[in-house]
């Protein structure tokens, strides 16, 4: 797949082919599906079984420090583990465990801390562990602040009466306790809007594994979203009460939800936040489909509605309730567009050294929000959200990260894999579905995948599980009172060729699928061919993520789940529905091909 010149550097790991799945690649003798203690964890960092735990189920492990792997009985660990995190103190996690029905035998002590496995790391990996370590009190969530930021109250230590917030720092308090992510308020309350979603529910469960105490409302908006335009989730997912009793029963991890309305029901949303008193705020409760606030006058003035309204109504209840809580926004890169110019596309405001010549004068831009472009009238409603959360911010000093995330696929996180009940949507339709998790469903089905237009358009992506970490970072890490930042939430752009090209060859050449593309005419008003320059750094250099999931290893775990026999019957059930007939123009009619390209159709391998 050739290099796309406006495309960015983006590192990808080997991809993970079935074979190595029958045991850790990191661990020899490893048990594999069939062998080992009976086990749970909060954690799957193999596919199969945590490293940690395919190592204690073979009779313990010992600290080999950094020359090399312990040796127990018939047991070595080879190499560190890919996708192993790191904690503070330079050693990695390799899973939180609990062996059922005996002792943690072999153990040594020091290589068992508060449930965490560790081995030596380097000081690089050391301070992406960290990144919030000096925090002090003016970031966190539960200090009081009513009479100023010289001298605070801590609401969870109210017995320390009062001090310099400046004082203590994350690393030196103890209410909070290092993650995988950075330090962590113990028992941390997040509450989430729009829990029942592809994102809420991941999130909650992924969020419940780390020991928060997760709240959640949701009025199954994005349910009755899919259903009213004929379609369903490719991934069978359970009711809502199903879901609460699975996620105790096998995660041990309870959800305090309630069934509300965000907009409509603000008296009940005011009273529950009133009653939690969270620490944090995640908001995904908004339409998120470009598609449907394009079908007609009335979709669109309700996807605006719902949207700007919804968040409006929820500043106004922090700056009543809980003004020292932080604000998670969920944004899209799509508010910015796509700038025909060739400029950088910076993480909400200019940078410090950006400077506007004309005429023979200049002026700083260092601070201002960037331009933006959006590209529909549900992207319109995400750059109206962006002021509102701004000007909120200045008024009354709320403090909140704007996440102008890139494109989300996938259906994998230790979480949700651990039950069929935990699974979360996946959605495959026009409006609903991504063009990843349309593809993959498109390949397992035999239907051409569709290109809209050239395929040339570049964006950024982010898999699942990548997007998670991102948002425990940033949860851990809050912003300072009246603060508003920005991060662009992505892991790699790529042009929509480029996609359908990777999900051509995975799908044929590991699956025995045989996948053709297509071009199809684009309903949408956009440019095809364009440059792109996303600036994505602050995550990495203030919040120390990396990505963990390649584009590639992420479309083979949705290969592997979406050809199972009755998740590939649902996909068939709703083919009809592919290809898009929501046009921007306001057409009413599907897309027809404009070529199907028959040199990159791939053969499955013999």
């Amino acid at each position: 797949m050739a290099d796309h010149p406006h495309r960015g550097i983006h590192r990808r790991r080997p991809l993970q082919h079935r074979g190595q799945r029958a045991g850790c690649p990191g661990i020899e003798g490893s048990p594999g599906l069939g062998g080992g203690a009976p086990l749970r964890s909060s954690d799957d960092q193999c596919g199969v079984l945590p490293c940690a735990l395919a190592m204690e189920a073979m009779g313990g492990i010992r600290d080999g420090g950094s020359g090399g792997g312990g040796v127990r009985g018939n047991l070595r660990l080879r190499r560190q583990h890919p996708r192993q995190p790191r904690l503070a103190d330079g050693r990695s996690y390799l899973g939180r465990i609990t062996l059922l029905g005996q002792g943690s035998k072999g153990m040594e002590p020091s290589d068992l801390r508060d449930g965490y496995i560790f081995h030596e790391s380097s000081a690089e990996e050391k301070d992406r562990m960290i990144h919030n370590a000096q925090c002090t009190c003016l970031n966190c969530p539960a200090a009081d602040m009513t009479a100023g930021e010289t001298t605070i109250r801590c609401r969870r230590q109210p017995g320390k009466g009062t001090f310099d917030p400046r004082s203590i720092t994350f690393d030196r308090c103890p209410e909070w306790q290092l993650t995988p992510y950075g330090y962590m308020l113990k028992k941390m309350r997040v509450m989430i809007l729009g829990v029942d979603g592809y994102l809420g529910w991941t999130l909650a469960l992924w969020l419940g594994a780390l020991g928060c105490e997760v709240s959640g409302v949701d009025n199954y908006a994005r349910r009755n979203w899919v259903k009213e335009r004929g379609a369903h989730t490719i991934v069978p997912i359970a009711r809502m009460t199903d879901r609460l009793r699975t996620a105790k029963e096998v995660l041990g991890i309870e959800i305090n939800f309630r069934e509300m309305d965000i907009l409509k029901d603000r008296s009940r949303l005011q009273e529950f936040i009133d009653e939690v008193r969270p620490e944090a705020i995640v908001y995904y409760g908004e339409c998120p489909s470009a598609p449907y606030s394009m079908i007609d006058l009335e979709h669109a003035c309700y996807v605006q509605e719902n949207n700007v309204l919804g968040t409006l109504g929820v500043l106004f209840m922090m700056r009543d309730l809980v003004p020292q809580t932080s604000l998670i926004k969920l944004g899209t890169m799509g508010e910015y567009g796509t700038p025909i110019t060739g400029r950088p596309i910076f993480e909400g405001m200019f940078p410090p050294d950006a400077v506007l010549k004309w005429r023979g004068r200049e002026w700083s831009l260092g601070g201002e929000l960037i331009p933006r472009d959006p590209g529909s009238f549900y992207h319109l409603s995400k750059v109206h959200d962006t002021y509102n959360i701004y000007k909120a911010c200045r008024f009354w000093g709320l403090r909140s990260y704007d996440i102008m995330q890139g494109v989300i696929y996938g259906v994998h996180t230790p979480q949700v894999a651990a039950d069929p009940r935990l699974r979360t949507r996946l959605d495959m339709d026009e409006c609903f579905g991504t063009v990843i998790n349309r593809f993959v469903a498109q390949a397992v089905i035999g239907f051409p995948l569709t290109m809209y237009g050239s395929g040339e358009q570049i964006r950024g992506f982010i898999g699942l599980e990548d997007a998670m970490q991102c948002m425990s970072r940033l949860i851990s890490h809050p912003p300072k009172r009246g603060e508003y930042a920005v991060v662009n939430q992505m892991s790699g752009y790529y042009s929509i060729r480029q996609l359908a090209e990777t999900v051509a060859k995975i799908g044929s050449q590991e699956f025995g699928l045989t996948v053709t593309i297509q071009r199809v005419e684009n309903p949408r008003v956009e440019y095809d061919i364009h440059p792109y320059e996303p600036i994505y750094d602050r995550l990495r250099d203030e919040f120390g993520f990396e990505a963990k999931v390649s584009l590639e290893e992420e479309i083979y775990r949705m290969l592997e789940l979406l050809t199972q026999p009755h998740i590939k019957a649902r996909i068939e059930e709703k083919k009809h529905l592919i290809l898009p007939r929501t046009w921007w123009s306001g057409k009413k009619k599907i897309v027809e091909s404009l070529e199907v390209i028959e040199e990159i159709t791939y053969k499955a391998k013999k």
